[in-house]
């Protein structure tokens, strides 16, 4: 099987070394030091996942999150934010636009593992219930006649 694939955005250079070492050895990791090389490699690769620092030159986390859930090809990747200081405005407002969960600086290895994987394991658990509804609707729609529905 193979691994799962994130994308960490931090201009920290020791900060993303240290996720990079944390993650590597259960994930496929590919570490940048900014949004614009995230977006580079975004067009060669799509990850399972991006973690993505907010305090940042040029184009800060909220912006590179805007422009991810303004794309097609990004919208569905799940990103979660890097950051030394989270308050609740802030929160509030990644949240609002869809950032998934929060990891604080310095990481923490058994949390970052923790939580990671707790993305994971709801990506895999929504995927499935969505699948398995889709085919209850096509079984209820099949039953009550609605054969040529489907075509």
């Amino acid at each position: 099987m193979d691994k799962k694939k994130i994308i960490i955005v931090d201009d920290n250079a020791t900060s993303l070394k240290i996720c990079t070492v944390i993650l590597q050895p259960h994930y496929a990791v590919m570490p940048v030091l900014s949004a614009a090389k995230m977006f580079e490699v975004l067009r060669a690769a799509t990850p399972d996942l991006i973690i993505l620092d907010i305090e940042m030159p040029e184009i800060n986390g909220f912006e590179a999150l805007r422009q991810l859930k303004a794309d097609a090809a990004s919208v569905h990747i799940p990103v979660a934010f890097l950051t030394s200081h989270v308050d609740y405005d802030s929160e509030k407002r990644g949240r609002d636009m869809g950032v998934i969960d929060y990891f604080r600086k310095p990481v923490s290895q058994q949390a970052l593992l923790r939580r990671v994987s707790a993305i994971f394991s709801t990506a895999d658990t929504d995927t499935t219930d969505k699948i398995l509804s889709d085919i209850q609707d096509l079984r209820r729609m099949l039953q009550s006649g609605g054969r040529n529905q489907c075509l």
